[in-house]
């Protein structure tokens, strides 16, 4: 029966092991997940700009068309000022979804590295706990040991 105490405190380490491999499989796939939902939304209000861009000088083309004057000259400086305008809002919405994926990115490594740390921590714990064990399993065979020590005496 001395095998019993090994065997439970490797299964138990075993398993809290597991627990933070998942855990950290579920930090990236939330991560992935978010990453996901967070292009879909960047390219739709890329989809709305467009449009709306699109519907505006389609709406100039038609004035300039009705006035009797060529989309030339004058409209077409106001079409370019208003694409570039469109440009630079297209800039700094990719910009924004950047900033957050970044900002997601460097959330989940650390929430990684705390539960590296906790792998690590729990390893060190259970060889600790074996080396107590086995240090107190032979001080009790030699008649050394009668009782486990306390912490508070």
């Amino acid at each position: 029966m001395a095998w019993f105490v090994p065997a439970m405190m490797a299964l138990s380490t075993g398993l809290t092991l597991l627990g933070h491999k998942q855990t950290i499989k579920n930090i990236k796939v939330d991560k992935a997940w978010q990453e996901y939902k967070d292009t879909i939304a960047m390219n739709r209000e890329k989809q709305i700009l467009l449009e709306k861009q699109t519907k505006d000088l389609s709406k100039k083309r038609a004035m300039a068309g009705k006035g009797g004057y060529g989309f030339t000259g004058t409209p077409l400086f106001i079409a370019q000022k208003d694409i570039e305008k469109m440009e630079d809002d297209l800039f700094y919405l990719e910009k924004g979804y950047f900033i957050k994926n970044a900002s997601a990115d460097a959330k989940a490594t650390g929430l990684i590295t705390a539960e590296v740390y906790k792998a690590g921590s729990t390893l060190l714990q259970a060889g600790i706990s074996y080396n107590t064990y086995t240090t107190n399993k032979a001080l009790a065979e030699k008649g050394i040991l009668t009782s486990t020590p306390s912490i508070t005496g």
